[in-house]
């Protein structure tokens, strides 16, 4: 199916949408292209896997989705980047139609308070939850404790939502990351504390942590890196301070203990492909 300025890709149980010219895209108005997309799953009646990431369909192409009964038959939906806001996220939870949905990822929606509640009242169970960089803060943190919807979640994303460290520490404490796998809390208020608790709550589960952007002492650091829990770390040297973070990257890689370690993009883009590469190169067992 092909629009202005993009095409939707449509093979198997999968609908995906990828934007060939951002300039020309702009020129179809979002009604237009929510209906398009609602008609497409409509008309393709196995699609339970949608990717929409950077549609930019807003509160109209949410409302749109929301109101087709073929919702309720997805099981993954990416809508990250759609400028839904807590009205599109309201219109989908509340739609009754979400109950099939096991991964949805929500980054950069501006989604607050609102959103996170009706996600709550919804009752939707997740395997996987992506609610990275919406900016909410910690009011959107009580409400995210609250509702139980990371209950049984395998991967977390709540990175860049300003959580505070009450809200840490109790979504730690409420045992919702009990099955968690992969977990980003970047720039959120994440203490030692909460670093000590989260290796002696999860012990086995956790395979991946993200913690850029959070302020550690050097003894939490070492206490990451020497825990038997994680496959994968990303920020550990902490904050704005490359030098300090090449430091304790270099150190996770020397120990050997990080198969599936991950070169964050910024450190390629600050120290180049070469030197990253011939860093892993020098350490890797």
């Amino acid at each position: 199916l092909r629009l202005v300025g993009s095409e939707m890709c449509i093979r198997d149980r999968r609908i995906d949408w990828v934007c060939t010219s951002p300039q020309d895209r702009r020129s179809l108005k979002v009604p237009s292209r929510a209906r398009a997309f609602v008609g497409a799953l409509e008309r393709h009646g196995g699609i339970t896997h949608v990717d929409l990431c950077g549609a930019q369909l807003g509160r109209e192409g949410a409302e749109a989705l929301a109101s087709s009964e073929a919702l309720g038959r997805i099981v993954h939906l990416d809508l990250r980047y759609n400028l839904l806001g807590d009205a599109g996220v309201e219109a989908l939870a509340g739609s009754g139609r979400v109950g099939a949905v096991r991964t949805l990822l929500l980054r950069r929606n501006k989604i607050k308070t609102k959103g996170v509640r009706a996600l709550s009242e919804s009752g939707v169970r997740l395997d996987r939850l992506g609610l990275g960089y919406n900016r909410s803060g910690s009011r959107s943190g009580d409400a995210l404790v609250r509702s139980g919807v990371l209950g049984g979640a395998r991967y977390v994303d709540v990175g860049y939502n300003y959580l505070g460290a009450e809200n840490v520490r109790e979504l730690l404490e409420s045992g919702q990351l009990a099955q968690v796998e992969y977990l980003n809390v970047r720039q959120n208020e994440v203490s030692d504390a909460f670093v000590t608790q989260l290796i002696e709550a999860s012990p086995v589960k956790l395979r991946h942590l993200s913690v850029w952007n959070n302020t550690f002492s050097d003894a939490a650091r070492q206490v990451m890196l020497d825990a038997d829990v994680f496959e994968s770390l990303e920020g550990v040297g902490g904050i704005d301070d490359w030098g300090h973070d090449t430091l304790w990257r270099e150190r996770m890689i020397a120990s050997g203990r990080f198969p599936m370690l991950t070169l964050d993009e910024r450190l390629w883009g600050e120290v180049g492909a070469g030197p990253a590469l011939e860093l892993c190169e020098r350490y890797a067992p």
